[in-house]
């Protein structure tokens, strides 16, 4: 790493960065970590804002875990479940007690990703944790504490989703206390080269391949990109091409991978298009449940039923997906 790269390297993570803004973006992490117990960080699929939260965390000074949870796509008691805990016979399948996350992060930082997408049951309850540091395990009557820094994020607009009725206004203006907000890829361009350069660095690493090697004409293609998906968009197309390329980063394979994530991200644009044509012949709009429901079933069956691909158009992991599955079919009368 040069002078003139901003990097944080502690247990093997860095931030790689040259641009500006982020590095003054840094600073103010560096300064606010030590003292702030809620960050809300706001950012675009794919900016690095686990990567932020962990940051926070190994600027805090805190000695405890940092602990990681996605809610995107998750029911209310998998949510609860998860973060709170439970005890023994707190639900079917509960053949023990187990600690939650919250619990596991007690002297560190618990990191909730895709908060927009929790329904209003799960804010209430993340609400309670935030503002009396209390939690209650499933089919506990006692509620308990924990020490914890709560950083959360999403990509979401959270101002819009209170308008709509969908994200509780009181836990918004909770949320507003120390708000980071992470710039897309595009409007940081200078960072592409010392990204790719790290990220192929890194791949001829793990993958035991030769020196990187990238002509003019990749780096033209790779620096004049958009990058819908950002830096994780940019990660994935470095390690797809060195690996086929064994070393060589080849424009063509670099082509294929932009012409196929322009694809998919059509994909989505013509999702939204047809649900809104579809709304139009509604003469009662759907709730907000339903329409859910309805993006998801489209999904799957414009991808042919391929749980990888409608995660990516979704905007969820692919457990998430599987998970919603599962939870249809148990609720179906023909199963």
């Amino acid at each position: 790493m040069d002078a003139s790269t901003t990097g944080t390297s502690i247990k093997d993570k860095a931030f790689i960065t040259v641009n500006a803004m982020m590095q003054a973006l840094i600073a103010r992490i560096r300064r606010i970590a030590p003292k702030a117990r809620l960050v809300r960080i706001a950012g675009e699929s794919g900016t690095g804002k686990e990567r932020i939260a962990w940051l926070l965390h190994a600027c805090s000074g805190r000695k405890g875990a940092f602990v990681a949870f996605n809610a995107a796509g998750v029911d209310d008691q998998f949510f609860a479940s998860t973060l709170f805990g439970y005890e023994k016979g707190a639900f079917t399948g509960a053949i023990k007690a187990r600690q939650g996350l919250v619990e596991k992060a007690h002297g560190g930082t618990l990191f909730l990703d895709e908060i927009g997408d929790l329904s209003p049951t799960s804010q209430t309850k993340l609400l309670r944790l935030i503002q009396e540091g209390e939690f209650m395990p499933l089919g506990s009557d006692k509620p308990k504490t924990a020490d914890v820094q709560i950083v959360v994020a999403t990509h979401r607009c959270l101002r819009e989703r209170v308008i709509e009725g969908t994200f509780r206004k009181d836990l918004y203006f909770r949320l507003d206390s120390h708000h980071i907000d992470l710039p897309p890829l595009r409007q940081r361009r200078d960072d592409i080269i010392p990204l790719v350069k790290h990220f192929a660095q890194k791949t001829a690493k793990k993958f035991k391949l030769s020196r990187p090697e990238i002509g003019q004409e990749v780096w033209d293609l790779l620096t004049g990109y958009d990058y819908p998906g950002n830096v994780r968009e940019l990660q994935t197309m470095v390690e797809v091409a060195m690996v086929d390329g064994n070393g060589r980063i080849h424009a063509d394979t670099i082509c294929d991978k932009m012409a196929r994530n322009r694809m998919l991200m059509d994909d989505s644009e013509n999702e939204a298009s047809s649900i809104a044509q579809a709304l139009k012949k509604c003469s009662t709009l759907p709730t907000f449940d339903e329409l859910n429901q309805m993006l998801f079933h489209e999904t799957l069956r414009r991808t042919g039923g391929n749980q990888a691909r409608a995660a990516e158009i979704l905007g969820i992991s692919q457990s998430a997906v599987s998970q919603r599955l599962k939870k249809i079919r148990a609720n179906s009368p023909h199963r």
